[in-house]
Protein backbone atom coordinates (compact mmCIF):
# COMPACT_ATOMS: atom_id res chain seq x y z
CA UNK A 1 0.00 0.00 0.00
CA UNK A 2 0.90 3.73 -0.84
CA UNK A 3 2.59 5.12 2.77
CA UNK A 4 2.19 8.30 1.66
CA UNK A 5 2.31 11.00 -1.40
CA UNK A 6 4.85 13.84 -2.44
CA UNK A 7 3.75 17.07 -2.09
CA UNK A 8 5.35 19.88 -3.59
CA UNK A 9 4.00 23.55 -2.95
CA UNK A 10 4.08 26.82 -5.34
CA UNK A 11 2.30 29.55 -4.36
CA UNK A 12 1.17 32.20 -6.99
CA UNK A 13 -0.88 35.14 -6.53
CA UNK A 14 -3.63 36.03 -8.68
CA UNK A 15 -6.22 38.54 -8.28
CA UNK A 16 -9.59 36.74 -8.97
CA UNK A 17 -12.99 36.88 -7.58
CA UNK A 18 -14.57 33.35 -5.51
CA UNK A 19 -18.01 31.98 -6.74
CA UNK A 20 -20.31 31.53 -3.77
CA UNK A 21 -24.07 30.20 -4.03
CA UNK A 22 -26.62 31.80 -6.20
CA UNK A 23 -29.93 33.35 -4.76
CA UNK A 24 -33.31 31.40 -6.26
CA UNK A 25 -35.63 32.92 -9.04
CA UNK A 26 -38.84 34.50 -9.06
CA UNK A 27 -39.77 30.93 -9.85
CA UNK A 28 -39.27 29.36 -6.50
CA UNK A 29 -39.28 30.22 -3.17
CA UNK A 30 -35.83 30.65 -2.15
CA UNK A 31 -33.83 30.17 0.71
CA UNK A 32 -31.96 33.30 2.63
CA UNK A 33 -29.06 34.69 1.31
CA UNK A 34 -25.64 33.34 2.35
CA UNK A 35 -22.99 35.10 4.39
CA UNK A 36 -19.82 35.35 2.12
CA UNK A 37 -16.56 34.52 3.40
CA UNK A 38 -14.85 37.21 5.16
CA UNK A 39 -15.88 39.82 2.48
CA UNK A 40 -14.47 43.34 2.32
CA UNK A 41 -15.14 45.56 5.87
CA UNK A 42 -15.52 49.22 6.01
CA UNK A 43 -12.57 51.59 5.71
CA UNK A 44 -14.25 54.04 7.40
CA UNK A 45 -17.93 55.19 9.03
CA UNK A 46 -19.21 58.74 9.56
CA UNK A 47 -21.86 60.31 10.67
CA UNK A 48 -23.18 63.43 9.85
CA UNK A 49 -26.28 66.21 11.69
CA UNK A 50 -27.54 67.96 14.69
CA UNK A 51 -30.07 66.76 16.99
CA UNK A 52 -32.50 67.19 14.39
CA UNK A 53 -33.49 65.14 11.02
CA UNK A 54 -30.68 64.31 8.70
CA UNK A 55 -30.42 62.04 5.71
CA UNK A 56 -28.21 61.15 2.78
CA UNK A 57 -29.95 60.30 -0.44
CA UNK A 58 -26.54 60.49 -2.90
CA UNK A 59 -23.11 59.92 -2.12
CA UNK A 60 -20.45 59.91 -5.19
CA UNK A 61 -16.95 60.02 -5.32
CA UNK A 62 -15.45 63.09 -6.75
CA UNK A 63 -11.91 63.39 -8.98
CA UNK A 64 -9.82 64.54 -6.02
CA UNK A 65 -10.25 61.20 -4.40
CA UNK A 66 -12.38 62.56 -1.66
CA UNK A 67 -16.30 62.50 -1.97
CA UNK A 68 -19.78 64.33 -2.22
CA UNK A 69 -23.14 63.61 -0.91
CA UNK A 70 -26.24 65.42 -0.88
CA UNK A 71 -29.78 65.06 0.69
CA UNK A 72 -31.92 66.30 3.68
CA UNK A 73 -31.41 68.09 6.95
CA UNK A 74 -33.74 69.64 9.23
CA UNK A 75 -32.99 72.99 11.33
CA UNK A 76 -35.59 74.01 13.63
CA UNK A 77 -38.03 71.88 12.90
CA UNK A 78 -37.79 72.85 9.05
CA UNK A 79 -36.22 71.15 6.33
CA UNK A 80 -33.73 72.09 3.51
CA UNK A 81 -31.68 70.74 0.82
CA UNK A 82 -27.99 70.16 1.44
CA UNK A 83 -24.36 69.15 0.40
CA UNK A 84 -21.97 68.14 2.33
CA UNK A 85 -18.38 67.58 1.23
CA UNK A 86 -15.50 65.26 2.61
CA UNK A 87 -11.81 64.53 1.87
CA UNK A 88 -10.91 60.86 0.92
CA UNK A 89 -10.64 59.82 5.24
CA UNK A 90 -14.48 61.05 5.50
CA UNK A 91 -13.34 64.06 7.34
CA UNK A 92 -15.93 67.50 6.34
CA UNK A 93 -14.40 69.72 4.12
CA UNK A 94 -17.12 72.05 3.71
CA UNK A 95 -21.29 71.58 3.93
CA UNK A 96 -23.92 73.91 1.94
CA UNK A 97 -27.92 73.93 2.99
CA UNK A 98 -30.03 75.76 0.80
CA UNK A 99 -32.26 77.73 2.37
CA UNK A 100 -33.74 79.23 -0.97
CA UNK A 101 -35.03 75.20 -1.57
CA UNK A 102 -37.75 75.14 1.31
CA UNK A 103 -41.87 74.91 2.23
CA UNK A 104 -41.30 76.20 5.59
CA UNK A 105 -44.02 78.67 4.78
CA UNK A 106 -46.39 75.94 4.16
CA UNK A 107 -47.16 74.64 7.92
CA UNK A 108 -46.74 71.00 8.32
CA UNK A 109 -45.01 70.59 4.65
CA UNK A 110 -41.95 70.92 5.59
CA UNK A 111 -41.04 67.64 4.12
CA UNK A 112 -41.28 69.09 0.75
CA UNK A 113 -38.09 69.25 -0.23
CA UNK A 114 -35.47 66.87 -1.03
CA UNK A 115 -31.86 66.80 -2.55
CA UNK A 116 -32.31 63.08 -4.34
CA UNK A 117 -28.92 63.82 -6.25
CA UNK A 118 -25.60 64.44 -7.03
CA UNK A 119 -22.79 64.17 -9.55
CA UNK A 120 -19.47 66.28 -9.80
CA UNK A 121 -19.64 68.02 -13.53
CA UNK A 122 -17.35 68.62 -15.88
CA UNK A 123 -15.77 72.53 -14.69
CA UNK A 124 -15.42 70.97 -11.37
CA UNK A 125 -18.83 72.14 -9.63
CA UNK A 126 -21.69 69.94 -8.68
CA UNK A 127 -25.13 69.59 -10.13
CA UNK A 128 -27.85 68.22 -7.28
CA UNK A 129 -31.67 67.48 -8.23
CA UNK A 130 -34.51 67.14 -6.18
CA UNK A 131 -37.91 69.23 -5.25
CA UNK A 132 -38.94 71.92 -3.32
CA UNK A 133 -42.01 74.17 -2.80
CA UNK A 134 -41.98 77.66 -4.13
CA UNK A 135 -44.07 80.83 -3.70
CA UNK A 136 -46.58 81.45 -6.53
CA UNK A 137 -49.07 84.70 -6.99
CA UNK A 138 -52.19 84.03 -8.61
CA UNK A 139 -55.47 86.08 -7.67
CA UNK A 140 -54.11 87.75 -5.02
CA UNK A 141 -52.76 85.06 -3.09
CA UNK A 142 -49.50 83.31 -2.90
CA UNK A 143 -49.98 79.42 -3.22
CA UNK A 144 -46.98 77.60 -2.19
CA UNK A 145 -46.27 74.95 -4.83
CA UNK A 146 -43.86 71.61 -4.94
CA UNK A 147 -41.73 71.53 -8.34
CA UNK A 148 -38.51 70.28 -8.95
CA UNK A 149 -34.84 72.03 -9.38
CA UNK A 150 -31.82 71.61 -10.39
CA UNK A 151 -29.33 73.16 -8.18
CA UNK A 152 -26.10 74.02 -9.64
CA UNK A 153 -22.66 74.80 -7.35
CA UNK A 154 -19.44 76.00 -8.03
CA UNK A 155 -15.70 73.23 -6.53
CA UNK A 156 -16.82 74.99 -3.30
CA UNK A 157 -20.38 74.27 -3.09
CA UNK A 158 -21.09 78.19 -3.57
CA UNK A 159 -24.45 78.19 -5.85
CA UNK A 160 -24.45 79.31 -9.00
CA UNK A 161 -27.60 79.32 -10.17
CA UNK A 162 -31.09 77.11 -9.40
CA UNK A 163 -33.87 76.18 -11.93
CA UNK A 164 -36.80 74.89 -11.12
CA UNK A 165 -39.34 73.15 -13.67
CA UNK A 166 -43.06 73.58 -13.50
CA UNK A 167 -45.60 74.69 -15.99
CA UNK A 168 -48.77 76.53 -15.16
CA UNK A 169 -51.92 77.53 -17.49
CA UNK A 170 -53.85 79.61 -15.58
CA UNK A 171 -56.69 79.79 -17.67
CA UNK A 172 -57.48 75.92 -17.37
CA UNK A 173 -56.49 76.25 -13.63
CA UNK A 174 -53.68 73.36 -14.30
CA UNK A 175 -50.86 72.83 -12.78
CA UNK A 176 -47.82 70.02 -14.01
CA UNK A 177 -44.75 69.65 -12.00
CA UNK A 178 -41.61 67.33 -12.76
CA UNK A 179 -39.76 65.82 -10.46
CA UNK A 180 -36.71 64.32 -11.14
CA UNK A 181 -34.57 61.41 -8.64
CA UNK A 182 -31.52 60.90 -10.87
CA UNK A 183 -29.31 63.12 -12.85
CA UNK A 184 -26.28 62.40 -15.18
CA UNK A 185 -24.32 65.39 -17.79
CA UNK A 186 -24.16 64.71 -21.56
CA UNK A 187 -21.59 66.30 -23.97
CA UNK A 188 -23.82 69.30 -24.37
CA UNK A 189 -26.16 68.99 -21.05
CA UNK A 190 -27.92 67.49 -18.71
CA UNK A 191 -30.62 64.70 -18.19
CA UNK A 192 -32.87 64.14 -15.48
CA UNK A 193 -35.03 61.18 -15.02
CA UNK A 194 -38.13 61.15 -12.85
CA UNK A 195 -42.04 61.66 -13.50
CA UNK A 196 -44.37 64.98 -13.48
CA UNK A 197 -47.54 65.34 -11.67
CA UNK A 198 -50.44 67.34 -13.29
CA UNK A 199 -53.01 68.69 -11.63
CA UNK A 200 -56.32 69.76 -12.99
CA UNK A 201 -57.75 72.21 -9.57
CA UNK A 202 -61.70 72.66 -10.16
CA UNK A 203 -62.05 68.84 -10.26
CA UNK A 204 -59.46 67.59 -8.36
CA UNK A 205 -58.01 64.72 -10.64
CA UNK A 206 -54.33 64.32 -11.21
CA UNK A 207 -51.85 62.39 -13.03
CA UNK A 208 -48.53 61.46 -12.74
CA UNK A 209 -46.54 60.46 -15.78
CA UNK A 210 -42.57 58.84 -16.28
CA UNK A 211 -40.32 61.65 -17.94
CA UNK A 212 -37.09 62.63 -19.11
CA UNK A 213 -35.71 65.91 -19.57
CA UNK A 214 -32.91 67.59 -21.33
CA UNK A 215 -31.34 71.01 -20.06
CA UNK A 216 -28.22 72.57 -20.90
CA UNK A 217 -25.12 73.98 -18.85
CA UNK A 218 -27.17 76.89 -17.37
CA UNK A 219 -30.15 74.44 -16.98
CA UNK A 220 -32.83 75.83 -19.30
CA UNK A 221 -35.12 73.51 -20.71
CA UNK A 222 -34.45 72.01 -24.31
CA UNK A 223 -36.91 69.32 -24.53
CA UNK A 224 -39.20 66.93 -22.12
CA UNK A 225 -40.71 63.72 -23.31
CA UNK A 226 -43.40 61.53 -21.14
CA UNK A 227 -43.76 57.85 -21.09
CA UNK A 228 -47.98 57.30 -20.14
CA UNK A 229 -48.83 53.79 -19.23
CA UNK A 230 -51.16 54.05 -16.57
CA UNK A 231 -52.82 56.85 -13.83
CA UNK A 232 -49.64 56.61 -11.95
CA UNK A 233 -45.87 55.94 -13.81
CA UNK A 234 -42.60 56.71 -11.96
CA UNK A 235 -39.48 56.91 -13.55
CA UNK A 236 -36.30 57.13 -11.02
CA UNK A 237 -33.17 56.36 -12.93
CA UNK A 238 -31.75 57.31 -16.17
CA UNK A 239 -28.35 56.42 -17.88
CA UNK A 240 -27.07 57.20 -21.22
CA UNK A 241 -26.82 54.16 -23.74
CA UNK A 242 -23.89 52.99 -25.86
CA UNK A 243 -26.57 54.28 -29.15
CA UNK A 244 -26.36 58.21 -27.73
CA UNK A 245 -30.21 57.55 -26.26
CA UNK A 246 -31.02 56.83 -22.80
CA UNK A 247 -32.13 53.75 -20.53
CA UNK A 248 -34.77 54.13 -17.95
CA UNK A 249 -36.33 51.81 -15.26
CA UNK A 250 -39.35 52.46 -12.69
CA UNK A 251 -42.80 51.60 -12.13
CA UNK A 252 -46.19 51.70 -12.77
CA UNK A 253 -49.29 51.75 -10.53
CA UNK A 254 -52.86 50.17 -11.35
CA UNK A 255 -54.82 47.43 -11.83
CA UNK A 256 -53.44 46.99 -15.82
CA UNK A 257 -50.74 44.67 -14.47
CA UNK A 258 -52.66 41.73 -11.70
CA UNK A 259 -53.91 44.18 -9.96
CA UNK A 260 -50.65 46.15 -8.47
CA UNK A 261 -47.35 47.61 -8.87
CA UNK A 262 -45.26 46.84 -11.93
CA UNK A 263 -41.70 47.36 -12.53
CA UNK A 264 -40.79 48.97 -15.98
CA UNK A 265 -37.88 50.03 -18.30
CA UNK A 266 -37.53 52.06 -21.06
CA UNK A 267 -35.38 52.71 -23.86
CA UNK A 268 -35.48 55.88 -25.59
CA UNK A 269 -33.47 57.60 -28.41
CA UNK A 270 -30.99 60.45 -28.40
CA UNK A 271 -33.88 62.86 -28.49
CA UNK A 272 -35.83 61.32 -25.44
CA UNK A 273 -38.27 59.69 -27.73
CA UNK A 274 -39.76 56.33 -26.87
CA UNK A 275 -37.56 53.27 -28.90
CA UNK A 276 -39.54 50.49 -26.71
CA UNK A 277 -40.80 49.81 -23.20
CA UNK A 278 -41.07 46.70 -21.12
CA UNK A 279 -42.87 45.54 -18.08
CA UNK A 280 -42.01 42.95 -15.14
CA UNK A 281 -44.70 41.77 -13.25
CA UNK A 282 -46.06 39.40 -10.33
CA UNK A 283 -48.86 38.84 -8.63
CA UNK A 284 -48.52 41.16 -5.85
CA UNK A 285 -47.08 44.77 -5.94
CA UNK A 286 -43.34 45.42 -7.58
CA UNK A 287 -41.93 49.02 -7.20
CA UNK A 288 -38.74 50.95 -7.15
CA UNK A 289 -37.59 54.05 -7.04
CA UNK A 290 -33.90 53.13 -7.56
CA UNK A 291 -31.02 54.31 -9.16
CA UNK A 292 -27.99 53.58 -10.53
CA UNK A 293 -29.59 51.14 -13.45
CA UNK A 294 -26.76 50.36 -16.52
CA UNK A 295 -26.10 49.27 -19.53
CA UNK A 296 -24.15 45.67 -19.70
CA UNK A 297 -21.57 44.69 -21.61
CA UNK A 298 -23.30 42.55 -23.93
CA UNK A 299 -25.28 45.48 -24.80
CA UNK A 300 -28.56 44.47 -22.68
CA UNK A 301 -29.63 46.52 -19.56
CA UNK A 302 -30.29 45.55 -15.85
CA UNK A 303 -32.55 47.39 -13.21
CA UNK A 304 -33.54 46.43 -9.84
CA UNK A 305 -36.31 47.52 -7.43
CA UNK A 306 -38.64 45.30 -4.41
CA UNK A 307 -40.98 42.46 -5.44
CA UNK A 308 -43.78 41.33 -2.76
CA UNK A 309 -44.20 38.38 -4.89
CA UNK A 310 -40.73 36.71 -4.89
CA UNK A 311 -38.45 35.91 -2.95
CA UNK A 312 -37.41 34.24 0.49
CA UNK A 313 -40.74 35.91 2.27
CA UNK A 314 -41.67 39.65 3.02
CA UNK A 315 -40.23 42.19 0.02
CA UNK A 316 -37.29 41.41 -1.24
CA UNK A 317 -34.79 43.24 -3.54
CA UNK A 318 -35.49 41.98 -7.08
CA UNK A 319 -32.93 42.31 -10.04
CA UNK A 320 -34.23 41.77 -13.75
CA UNK A 321 -31.53 41.51 -16.82
CA UNK A 322 -32.47 42.02 -20.40
CA UNK A 323 -30.91 41.61 -23.66
CA UNK A 324 -30.51 44.77 -25.63
CA UNK A 325 -34.49 44.80 -26.70
CA UNK A 326 -35.72 44.66 -23.18
CA UNK A 327 -36.61 41.00 -23.54
CA UNK A 328 -35.77 39.46 -19.92
CA UNK A 329 -32.82 36.75 -19.85
CA UNK A 330 -32.70 36.27 -16.05
CA UNK A 331 -33.99 37.44 -12.61
CA UNK A 332 -33.19 36.93 -9.31
CA UNK A 333 -34.07 37.84 -6.10
CA UNK A 334 -31.92 38.68 -2.81
CA UNK A 335 -33.14 38.66 1.13
CA UNK A 336 -34.08 37.26 4.00
CA UNK A 337 -37.88 36.44 5.37
CA UNK A 338 -38.51 39.44 6.21
CA UNK A 339 -38.50 42.83 4.36
CA UNK A 340 -35.31 43.62 2.57
CA UNK A 341 -35.34 47.14 0.26
CA UNK A 342 -33.05 48.11 -2.20
CA UNK A 343 -32.57 51.97 -3.36
CA UNK A 344 -29.03 51.97 -4.99
CA UNK A 345 -27.51 50.08 -7.57
CA UNK A 346 -24.43 49.99 -9.46
CA UNK A 347 -22.18 48.38 -11.52
CA UNK A 348 -18.97 46.51 -9.81
CA UNK A 349 -15.87 46.18 -11.82
CA UNK A 350 -15.75 42.40 -12.66
CA UNK A 351 -18.93 43.02 -14.70
CA UNK A 352 -21.19 42.11 -12.55
CA UNK A 353 -22.78 44.69 -9.92
CA UNK A 354 -23.45 45.95 -5.97
CA UNK A 355 -26.41 46.56 -4.51
CA UNK A 356 -27.03 48.61 -1.51
CA UNK A 357 -29.70 46.95 0.69
CA UNK A 358 -31.43 47.91 3.48
CA UNK A 359 -32.59 44.38 5.51
CA UNK A 360 -35.77 44.41 8.02
CA UNK A 361 -36.69 47.79 6.59
CA UNK A 362 -39.95 49.04 7.82
CA UNK A 363 -40.21 47.23 11.08
CA UNK A 364 -41.35 48.87 14.40
CA UNK A 365 -40.25 45.79 16.47
CA UNK A 366 -36.99 45.32 15.14
CA UNK A 367 -34.06 47.05 13.72
CA UNK A 368 -32.52 47.33 10.04
CA UNK A 369 -28.87 46.97 9.00
CA UNK A 370 -27.24 47.47 5.81
CA UNK A 371 -26.45 44.58 3.65
CA UNK A 372 -23.55 45.37 0.71
CA UNK A 373 -23.84 42.58 -2.56
CA UNK A 374 -21.46 42.16 -5.30
CA UNK A 375 -22.74 39.66 -7.88
CA UNK A 376 -20.88 38.19 -11.08
CA UNK A 377 -22.02 39.23 -14.58
CA UNK A 378 -24.86 36.43 -13.79
CA UNK A 379 -26.34 37.70 -10.55
CA UNK A 380 -24.38 34.89 -8.44
CA UNK A 381 -23.06 36.36 -5.51
CA UNK A 382 -19.70 37.08 -4.92
CA UNK A 383 -19.89 38.44 -1.64
CA UNK A 384 -21.46 39.76 1.27
CA UNK A 385 -21.02 42.59 3.49
CA UNK A 386 -23.67 43.46 6.21
CA UNK A 387 -23.24 45.99 8.63
CA UNK A 388 -25.11 45.67 11.93
CA UNK A 389 -24.92 48.29 14.31
CA UNK A 390 -27.30 49.85 17.69
CA UNK A 391 -30.70 51.13 15.81
CA UNK A 392 -32.28 51.55 12.52
CA UNK A 393 -29.76 52.15 9.72
CA UNK A 394 -31.08 52.38 5.79
CA UNK A 395 -28.85 53.01 2.79
CA UNK A 396 -30.39 55.30 -0.46
CA UNK A 397 -27.21 55.33 -2.58
CA UNK A 398 -24.10 52.87 -3.39
CA UNK A 399 -21.45 54.06 -6.21
CA UNK A 400 -18.12 52.68 -7.60
CA UNK A 401 -15.27 54.02 -6.36
CA UNK A 402 -11.46 53.96 -8.03
CA UNK A 403 -10.12 51.60 -5.77
CA UNK A 404 -12.78 49.09 -6.82
CA UNK A 405 -14.58 49.44 -3.81
CA UNK A 406 -17.73 51.67 -2.86
CA UNK A 407 -19.41 54.88 -1.28
CA UNK A 408 -22.70 54.09 0.64
CA UNK A 409 -25.02 56.71 1.42
CA UNK A 410 -28.17 56.80 4.20
CA UNK A 411 -29.15 57.35 7.40
CA UNK A 412 -28.76 55.92 10.51
CA UNK A 413 -31.15 56.18 13.92
CA UNK A 414 -32.18 55.13 17.55
CA UNK A 415 -35.00 53.16 15.92
CA UNK A 416 -37.43 52.91 13.20
CA UNK A 417 -39.28 56.55 12.41
CA UNK A 418 -36.80 58.42 15.42
CA UNK A 419 -37.26 62.24 14.02
CA UNK A 420 -33.98 62.75 15.16
CA UNK A 421 -31.13 60.38 12.86
CA UNK A 422 -27.85 61.18 11.21
CA UNK A 423 -26.96 60.77 7.67
CA UNK A 424 -24.07 58.33 7.42
CA UNK A 425 -21.53 57.37 4.92
CA UNK A 426 -20.29 54.14 4.78
CA UNK A 427 -16.90 53.71 2.60
CA UNK A 428 -16.69 49.94 1.48
CA UNK A 429 -13.20 48.91 1.08
CA UNK A 430 -12.18 46.56 -2.50
CA UNK A 431 -13.09 43.06 -2.48
CA UNK A 432 -9.39 41.55 -1.61
CA UNK A 433 -9.46 37.94 -2.93
CA UNK A 434 -6.46 36.06 -4.00
CA UNK A 435 -5.97 32.79 -5.98
CA UNK A 436 -3.15 30.50 -4.53
CA UNK A 437 -1.94 27.41 -6.94
CA UNK A 438 -0.48 24.60 -5.05
CA UNK A 439 1.03 21.66 -7.36
CA UNK A 440 2.24 17.72 -6.25
CA UNK A 441 2.64 14.35 -7.69
CA UNK A 442 1.28 11.32 -7.31
CA UNK A 443 4.04 8.39 -8.48
CA UNK A 444 0.66 6.17 -8.91
CA UNK A 445 -0.91 8.84 -10.67
CA UNK A 446 -3.94 9.05 -8.52
CA UNK A 447 -6.27 12.39 -8.03
CA UNK A 448 -4.76 14.35 -5.40
CA UNK A 449 -6.43 16.87 -2.95
CA UNK A 450 -5.57 19.94 -0.75
CA UNK A 451 -6.50 21.65 2.22
CA UNK A 452 -5.66 25.13 2.89
CA UNK A 453 -4.67 26.71 6.17
CA UNK A 454 -4.97 30.38 5.66
CA UNK A 455 -3.41 31.53 8.77
CA UNK A 456 -6.26 33.91 10.57
CA UNK A 457 -7.88 30.27 11.73
CA UNK A 458 -10.18 29.60 8.99
CA UNK A 459 -9.29 26.02 7.04
CA UNK A 460 -10.38 25.28 3.37
CA UNK A 461 -12.42 21.75 2.28
CA UNK A 462 -10.65 19.63 1.00
CA UNK A 463 -10.32 20.61 -2.48
CA UNK A 464 -10.17 17.78 -5.69
CA UNK A 465 -8.06 21.10 -7.58
CA UNK A 466 -4.99 22.92 -7.50
CA UNK A 467 -6.28 26.21 -7.12
CA UNK A 468 -7.51 28.27 -3.93
CA UNK A 469 -9.19 31.94 -3.42
CA UNK A 470 -9.77 33.44 0.00
CA UNK A 471 -10.44 36.71 0.97
CA UNK A 472 -9.06 38.27 4.36
CA UNK A 473 -11.08 40.76 6.28
CA UNK A 474 -8.26 42.43 7.53
CA UNK A 475 -4.62 44.03 6.25
CA UNK A 476 -2.02 41.93 7.96
CA UNK A 477 0.79 39.90 7.57
CA UNK A 478 -0.65 35.47 7.29
CA UNK A 479 1.25 32.54 6.59
CA UNK A 480 -0.49 29.78 4.45
CA UNK A 481 0.25 26.40 5.00
CA UNK A 482 -0.86 23.76 2.44
CA UNK A 483 -1.99 19.40 3.54
CA UNK A 484 -2.51 16.99 0.52
CA UNK A 485 -3.89 13.57 0.40
CA UNK A 486 -4.04 10.79 -2.01
CA UNK A 487 -6.80 8.89 -3.43
CA UNK A 488 -6.50 6.42 -1.02
CA UNK A 489 -6.78 9.09 2.06
CA UNK A 490 -2.98 9.05 2.68
CA UNK A 491 -1.70 12.55 4.38
CA UNK A 492 1.58 14.92 3.76
CA UNK A 493 3.00 16.55 6.60
CA UNK A 494 2.11 20.27 6.20
CA UNK A 495 4.20 22.65 4.00
CA UNK A 496 6.20 24.90 6.35
CA UNK A 497 4.35 28.40 6.13
CA UNK A 498 4.71 30.91 3.58
CA UNK A 499 4.70 34.57 4.47
CA UNK A 500 2.25 36.18 2.99
CA UNK A 501 1.02 40.12 3.29
CA UNK A 502 -2.65 41.67 2.07
CA UNK A 503 -2.81 43.59 0.19
CA UNK A 504 -1.16 43.08 -2.69
CA UNK A 505 -0.79 44.26 -6.15
CA UNK A 506 1.24 42.64 -8.32
CA UNK A 507 2.26 38.27 -8.68
CA UNK A 508 3.91 37.03 -6.32
CA UNK A 509 6.19 33.54 -7.80
CA UNK A 510 8.58 32.32 -4.93
CA UNK A 511 9.73 29.55 -6.56
CA UNK A 512 13.31 30.16 -5.28
CA UNK A 513 11.44 30.30 -1.66
CA UNK A 514 10.34 25.94 -2.62
CA UNK A 515 13.29 23.97 -1.31
CA UNK A 516 14.67 26.38 1.29
CA UNK A 517 11.25 26.56 3.40
CA UNK A 518 10.29 23.26 2.54
CA UNK A 519 12.61 21.08 3.74
CA UNK A 520 10.25 17.90 3.75
CA UNK A 521 10.28 18.41 0.55
CA UNK A 522 13.89 16.37 -0.10
CA UNK A 523 13.11 14.01 2.86
CA UNK A 524 9.94 12.84 0.64
CA UNK A 525 11.41 12.75 -2.75
CA UNK A 526 14.15 10.55 -1.15
CA UNK A 527 11.62 8.25 0.24
CA UNK A 528 9.60 7.85 -3.06
CA UNK A 529 7.35 5.46 -0.80
CA UNK A 530 5.91 2.30 -2.56
CA UNK A 531 3.32 0.10 -2.58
Amino acid sequence: MRKGIIGIFVATLLIATAVLPAVGTINEKICPINDALLPPSAAWRKTFGGNEFDHFHSARQTSDGGYIACGLTEESDEYYAWLIKVDPNGNEEWRKVNYDLNGTELENLGMWVSACDVIEVSDGGFLVTGWSNFPYEYGGDTYWLPAGYFWKTDANGNTQWVKRFYDIKEELEIFKAYFFYNVIEVSDGFIGGGYNTETVTDSEVYFDNGTIMKTDFSGNMLWINEFDTTRYDYLSSVYQTSDGGYFLGGFVEGNEYQGNDALRIVKTNENGELDWEQIFDGPRFEYTFGKGFFETNDGGYIMNGVSNSYGHGGQDTWVIKTDKNGKEKWNKTYGYEKNDYCWGMCSADNDGFALGICLNWGSLFEDADISIIETDEEGNIEWISDFENEGHQETRSINPTNDGGYIVGGMTSTDFGDPECDAILYKINPDKEYTFTASSSDPDGQKIFYMWDWGDGNYSEWLDTTKATYSWATEDNFEIRVLVKDFYGYESEWSDPFAFSTPKSKTVNPIYWLFENFPILSQILKQFLKI
